[in-house]
């Protein structure tokens, strides 16, 4: 799977955060509960 962009809005701990160049392999890092497995699924 690719992953081009990405951007929250209101989502669990983020506000508003874009990201819109993405390298081919992108490590998600954050601490417990701020919502990094939630972005992955669908």
């Amino acid at each position: 799977m690719t992953i081009e962009s990405l951007r929250l809005r209101n989502f669990k701990s983020f506000q508003d955060a874009a990201l819109d160049t993405l390298p081919s392999f992108a490590v998600v890092v954050g601490a417990n509960g701020t919502g990094m497995t939630d972005t992955l699924e669908p």
